[in-house]
C-alpha cells in the first residue's frame, strides 16, 4: 500500500503549503489590538470606521502588510507597529479615511497613497493629519492627490530611496517631510493648484541629491509650491530646483519659495521657468561650499528674489533674459559673481550687495533693449550707487565711484620697471584700474579730490616690491580696492591718508607670503573712517596711526598670520571710536589710546605668541581729554600657556567702563592711576598665573569687579592706595573667584590714616565672592583694634579669601581619608580640595563633638562621609 499513501501526503502537503501562502484577511476589525502571526496579513476596512481606533501588530515571521481603507473614517485613529517586514502597503481612498492614523514602520518598503479623488480644500482628505515613521526603508513611495495629505507628517529615516508626489489642488498643502541620515535621491514633485502650499521638506544629515519639481498650467492650476520650505542645510549632495510655469494664468510655480542651505555641501540650480516662477524666492545659503545658480526665464521669473550668498565657498550665477525677469531683485554677492540682464527692464532696481569690492562681480547689462540694468543699485561697505546710462545711451555708469563694477578707465604699469601713478587733478583717475602687477614696485599719488576714488589698484606681484599709496586730496582714496594676492614676498606697504575721507571706505587685502612692513598713516579726520584692512601674511613691523578726530572710527584691521612686531595708536579725540584690531603678535604689541574717547567702544583682540609682550596704555592728558578706554573692550590671549605677559595703564579717567579678558598668559599687570581712572571697569584674568592691580587715586578702582587668579597663595594681588581723605580707591570692588580657591591667594594692601576710623575708606563695601557656589559673599570691614581691612565674617561658610582656624588640608592628586574617630574635628575646616576623593569618618565621642561644626571642602572627585551615632556631625557641619 505505500504507493497509494505517497500520492495522498504529497497532496495533503501541497494543499497546506498552498493555504499558508494566502494572506490571512483582517476585515473590520473595530478598536482593539489585531496581530499579524503569518508571513502576510491584509486588512481591509471598507465600513463607516470598520478599523477606527484599531491597534494592528506584526510578528518575526510576517513579511507584507497590506492595508486598504475604503470607507469614510474607516483607519481613524488607528495605529501600525510594523518591524522588521519587506513590504507595507497603504491605501487610503475615502474621506478621513486615514485621518490623524500613526504608521510605524522599519525595513520596510513603504508604498502608501493617498488618494480621494475629487477631494476639495473644503473637505477632509483621506489622509488628513496621518503620521508616518518608516526607519531604514529601501525605499518610499508616497503620492496624495486632491488635498487628501493635508497637515500630515512624515519622517523617513535611514533610506535609501524617496519619491513624494502631491498632485492635485491642496495634496500636500501643510505637510511636513523630514529625511534623515539617507543615503540615495530624494525627488519631489509637486503639480497643480497649490499642491505642496506651505509645506515643510526637511533633508537632515542626508547624502544624495534632492531633485523638486513645481509644475503648473492652465488645466492643472497654479502656486505649485506656494511658500514651501526646504531645509536643505547639512545636505551632501546637490539639490535641483525646477518650477515651470508653462503659460498664463498657470504661473507662480515657487511662488515665495524658501531655500535655506548654511552647511550644504554641494550646489543649488533653480529652473524658474515662464510667467512669476520664482516670484518671491528666497535663497539663503550661508555658509555652504558649492555654486547656486538661477536661470529666470520669463516674466517677471525672479520677481523681488532675495539672494544671500555673500558667505558662500563657491559662485553665484544669475540669468535673466527677459521683461523684468529680475526685477527688484535683491543679490547679495559672494566672492565669485556673474550676472546677466539681458532684456527690457530685466534687472531693473536690482539691489546688487558686494562685501568686499568690485572685482568679484562680473555684470553684463543689455544696452538694447533699454532699461536692463537701470536705476540698478551697488553697494559695497556702506557706499550706495545708482546705475543709469550715459547721455548718448553707449554705457551705464554708476553714481558714486566708490561702488561701481565698471572702470572708468585703466592705469597699466611698464612690467620689469618701477612704476609711479600721479593722478593730480581732481576726479582724474576715479574709478579706474591701475594695474601695477608686473612692476618691481608702485606709487600711486593722488593728489587731487575724488582722484582715486573708487579705483582698483594690483600691487606688484613680485619679490620684496614696495607698493604705496599716497592720499593727499579729500576723498581721494576714497572706496579704494587694493590687492597683493599671490605666493610671493612683499616689501613694504604704505598708505597715507592725509586728507578728509581720504581713505573712506577703503579695502585693502595683502594675501601673500610675507610682508616686511606695514604703514597706515591715518592724519586727518575721518581720513580712515570704516577702511577695511585683511592679510593673511607673515609681517615683520606693523604701524597704524590715527592722528586725527575720528580719523579711524569703525576701522577694521586682521592680521591672521604672526606680526612681530604691532603698534596701534589712537591719538586723537574719538580716533579709533568702534574700531577693531584682531592680531597674533610675535614679539611686542602696543595699543596707545590718548585722545577724549579715543578708543571708545573699540574691540581689541591680541593673540601672544610663546613669551611676547603687549601694552594697553590708556593716557590722559589736559589738552587731549578724558575717557580714551572708556568702554573698550580688549582681550590678550597667550597662544603658549603662562608664558606671555600684558601691562595696562589707565591715567585719569581713562578706562571707565573698560573690558579686560586675559587668558592663559604668566602675568597681568594694570595700573589705574587718577581719579576714575578704572571705575565700573571689568578685568576678567582667572586663567592667568599673576595678577597685579595697582588703584591709585580718587575711586580709581571704584565698582570695579576683578575676576582673580586663585590657584596660589598671592596670585592675585590688589593695592588700594590714594593719600585724600574719602579717597575710596577701591570702594564696592567686586572680587570673584572660583569655589575651588587657595586661602591666601589675595594679597590685600588697602593704605589708610592709621587710625581706629580710617578717614581714608579706601576698601570700604570690598567683598569677595565665589562663583558657582552656596558659600557666601565676604564683606570687608575696617577693624578699629588691628587697624586694617579684614573679612566681616570668617570661616568656610563665607568666601573669604583668609583662615585661620585648626584645619586638616590632604595632599594633593591622591585619596584622602580622615578619621574623626580618633581625634575630634568639631569646628575644623577639612581641605581637599586637590585630593582625588575625601572619606570622613564621624562619630560621638565623649570628649569632643565628632564632626560637630565640621566644614568639608569636598575634591572634584567627590566625598563620602559616614555620620555614626547620634550628634556625630551635629547641627551645624557644612559640606561644599
Amino acid at each position: 500500500r505505500p504507493s497509494m499513501i505517497l500520492p495522498g501526503l504529497l497532496c495533503a502537503l501541497a494543499f497546506l503549503h498552498q493555504s499558508l501562502a494566502q494572506p490571512v484577511v483582517f476585515s473590520n476589525v473595530g478598536a482593539g489590538n489585531t496581530t499579524c502571526t503569518t508571513p502576510e496579513c491584509a486588512f481591509q476596512c471598507d465600513d463607516y470606521q470598520g478599523c477606527s481606533g484599531a491597534r494592528f501588530y506584526t510578528t518575526d515571521v510576517t513579511t507584507t502588510v497590506t492595508i486598504e481603507c475604503s470607507g469614510v473614517e474607516s483607519c481613524q485613529n488607528f495605529q501600525l507597529y510594523a518591524n522588521n517586514i519587506n513590504s507595507l502597503t497603504v491605501r487610503c481612498s475615502i474621506a478621513k479615511a486615514c485621518y490623524r492614523a500613526e504608521i510605524y514602520a522599519e525595513h520596510a518598503v513603504l508604498d502608501l497613497s493617498c488618494d480621494y479623488a475629487g477631494n476639495t480644500a473644503a473637505t477632509a482628505g483621506a489622509c488628513y493629519s496621518l503620521a508616518v515613521v518608516a526607519r531604514q526603508t529601501p525605499r518610499a513611495d508616497v503620492f496624495c492627490n486632491d488635498n487628501n495629505c493635508q497637515d500630515t507628517i512624515f519622517y523617513l529615516s535611514s533610506a535609501s530611496s524617496v519619491s513624494f508626489l502631491a498632485q492635485g489642488s491642496y495634496a500636500a498643502r501643510f505637510a511636513k517631510v523630514f529625511v534623515q541620515d539617507m543615503v540615495g535621491a530624494l525627488n519631489l514633485t509637486c503639480l497643480g493648484d497649490r499642491s505642496c502650499n506651505g509645506a515643510s521638506f526637511y533633508a537632515s544629515q542626508m547624502q544624495g541629491d534632492l531633485a523638486v519639481s513645481c509644475h503648473t498650467n492652465t488645466v492643472i492650476g497654479q502656486n505649485a509650491c506656494y511658500q514651501t520650505k526646504f531645509y536643505v542645510e547639512d545636505l551632501v549632495g546637490n539639490m535641483d530646483l525646477w518650477c515651470n510655469s508653462t503659460d498664463n494664468p498657470g504661473h507662480n510655480a515657487c511662488y515665495d519659495v524658501s531655500i535655506f542651505a548654511y552647511d550644504m555641501q554641494g550646489d543649488i540650480s533653480a529652473e524658474c521657468i515662464g510667467y512669476t516662477s520664482c516670484y518671491s524666492i528666497l535663497v539663503d545659503a550661508g555658509t555652504m561650499n558649492g555654486d547656486v545658480r538661477l536661470n529666470c526665464s520669463g516674466y517677471d521669473a525672479c520677481f523681488y528674489a532675495d539672494i544671500f550668498t555673500q558667505d558662500i565657498n563657491g559662485s553665484l550665477s544669475m540669468y535673466c533674459p527677459d521683461d523684468r525677469s529680475c526685477f527688484s531683485c535683491n543679490v547679495h554677492c559672494p566672492v565669485d559673481c556673474d550676472l546677466q540682464c539681458l532684456e527690457q527692464m530685466s534687472c531693473y532696481e536690482v539691489d546688487f550687495v558686494v562685501e568686499s569690492n568690485f572685482d568679484v562681480l562680473a555684470l553684463e547689462c543689455a544696452l538694447e533693449p533699454t532699461y536692463s540694468c537701470r536705476h540698478a543699485y551697488l553697494c559695497s561697505s556702506g557706499a550706495q550707487s545708482r546705475m543709469t546710462l550715459n547721455a548718448d545711451d553707449t554705457a551705464y555708469e554708476c553714481s558714486d565711484p566708490n561702488c561701481c563694477p565698471f572702470d572708468a578707465g585703466v592705469r597699466t604699469c611698464t612690467a620689469g620697471a618701477a612704476c609711479v601713478i600721479d593722478c593730480v587733478a581732481d576726479a582724474e583717475c576715479q574709478g579706474f584700474r591701475i594695474d601695477g602687477s608686473e612692476a618691481t614696485s608702485l606709487t600711486v599719488n593722488c593728489q587731487g579730490s575724488q582722484s582715486c576714488e573708487g579705483s582698483k589698484i594690483a600691487c606688484p606681484a613680485s619679490a620684496n616690491a614696495n607698493c604705496v599709496l599716497n592720499c593727499n586730496g579729500t576723498s581721494s582714496c576714497s572706496g579704494v580696492s587694493v590687492r597683493s594676492v599671490g605666493d610671493y614676498e612683499v616689501g613694504e606697504f604704505v598708505m597715507n591718508c592725509n586728507a578728509s575721507s581720504a581713505c573712506l571706505w577703503a579695502d585693502v587685502m595683502l594675501n601673500v607670503t610675507s610682508v616686511e612692513s606695514v604703514s597706515l598713516l591715518c592724519s586727518s579726520p575721518l581720513s580712515c573712517q570704516s577702511l577695511d584692512f585683511a592679510t593673511d601674511a607673515a609681517i615683520g613691523n606693523a604701524s597704524v596711526s590715527c592722528d586725527a578726530y575720528q580719523a579711524c572710527n569703525a576701522l577694521e584691521f586682521a592680521a591672521d598670520s604672526i606680526v612681530s612686531v604691532f603698534d596701534f595708536g589712537c591719538l586723537h579725540n574719538q580716533s579709533c571710536f568702534d574700531a577693531s584690531v584682531g592680531v597674533t603678535v610675535g614679539t611686542f604689541a602696543r595699543l596707545e589710546c590718548s585722545g577724549a574717547e579715543a578708543c571708545k567702544r573699540g574691540r581689541f583682540d591680541v593673540k601672544l605668541a610663546q613669551n611676547a609682550a603687549f601694552a594697553v596704555d590708556c593716557l590722559y592728558s589736559e589738552a587731549q581729554g578724558f575717557a580714551a578706554c572708556n568702554g573698550s573692550n580688549v582681550l590678550s590671549t597667550g597662544l603658549v600657556a603662562d608664558t606671555a605677559v600684558t601691562m595696562v595703564s589707565c591715567l585719569g579717567d581713562s578706562c571707565h567702563d573698560l573690558n579686560f579678558v586675559a587668558d592663559g598668559l604668566q602675568s597681568v599687570r594694570a595700573q589705574c592711576q587718577g581719579p576714575n581712572a578704572c571705575y565700573s571697569g571689568v578685568f576678567d584674568v582667572d586663567t592667568v598665573s599673576n595678577f597685579d592691580l595697582l588703584c591709585n587715586g580718587t575711586s580709581s578702582c571704584g565698582s570695579a569687579s576683578v575676576l582673580c587668579p586663585s590657584h596660589a597663595i598671592g596670585a592675585c594681588n590688589l593695592e588700594c592706595l590714594g593719600t585724600a581723605v574719602g579717597s575710596r580707591a577701591c570702594a564696592s570692588l567686586n572680587v570673584q573667584v572660583e569655589a575651588a580657591y587657595v586661602y591666601g591667594f589675595l594679597a590685600l594692601r588697602c593704605e589708610s590714616d592709621g587710625t581706629a576710623t580710617d578717614s581714608l575708606e579706601q576698601c570700604t563695601g570690598l567683598s569677595v565672592a565665589c562663583n558657582s557656589t552656596g558659600r557666601i559673599a565676604a564683606n570687608f570691614i575696617w577693624s578699629s583694634s588691628s587697624l586694617t581691612y579684614e573679612c566681616q565674617n570668617v570661616g568656610v561658610p563665607y568666601c573669604c579669601p583668609y583662615y585661620d582656624g585648626p584645619k586638616i588640608e590632604c595632599s594633593s592628586g591622591g585619596d584622602c581619608v580622615v578619621d574623626c574617630t580618633q581625634t575630634d574635628c568639631s569646628s575644623t575646616l577639612i581641605d581637599a580640595q586637590q585630593a582625588s576623593f575625601l572619606t570622613v569618618y564621624c562619630e560621638e565621642r565623649s570628649f569632643g563633638s565628632g564632626c560637630n561644626e565640621t566644614h568639608v571642602l569636598c575634591p572634584l572627585g567627590g566625598c563620602n562621609i559616614t555620620c555614626s551615632g547620634a550628634y556625630s556631625c551635629g547641627d551645624y557641619a557644612k559640606l561644599f
